[in-house]
């Protein structure tokens, strides 16, 4: 496959059957990662890969932490404080073209909030990578990312 193909391809998945995944293709997948280039070849990051009981766990905090309506304080912006303009533009259209793909409309905000709520239940995914950089290494630090991964 050429690098275009492989970029025209991507797409990004908001459902994932229940089937597990064999430990050894996640943390086959990890290492093929961590060959990933990094500024000076530090590969600063931390890959926790998670499943089973402690996925199911994870997934039972988070949806009890939505239903009070607790969030967490991020440790960095996701998005630039005054994104506007362009970017703004693209980021709402995104969303609106996604919502409108699934069929709920704007004003439906109860829907719209049991959807986003997916995004904390990991779409359903039987497994997850959280990848960390240590705060010391900075924000640039991880831009290109790979592990050294315990499962």
């Amino acid at each position: 496959m050429q690098l275009k193909d492989a970029i025209a391809a991507r797409r990004s998945v908001r459902g994932f059957l229940p089937t597990p995944v064999a430990a050894n293709t996640l943390q086959s997948i990890a290492v093929e990662a961590a060959r990933a280039a990094s500024g000076g070849n530090l590969q600063p990051w931390h890959v926790d890969i998670v499943t089973d009981a402690s996925l199911a766990e994870l997934k039972s905090v988070m949806a009890t932490k939505l239903a009070k309506g607790e969030v967490e304080v991020h440790g960095y912006d996701i998005y630039p404080a005054a994104l506007d303009g362009l970017y703004d533009q693209r980021r709402r259209a995104v969303g609106e073209a996604l919502y409108g793909h699934i069929g709920i409309p704007r004003e439906d905000r109860a829907r719209r909030k049991t959807w986003f709520a997916r995004n904390f239940a990991l779409f359903g995914a039987p497994a997850a990578y959280f990848v960390s950089v240590e705060r010391r290494m900075g924000r640039r630090s991880g831009r290109t990312w790979a592990c050294s991964c315990r499962t």
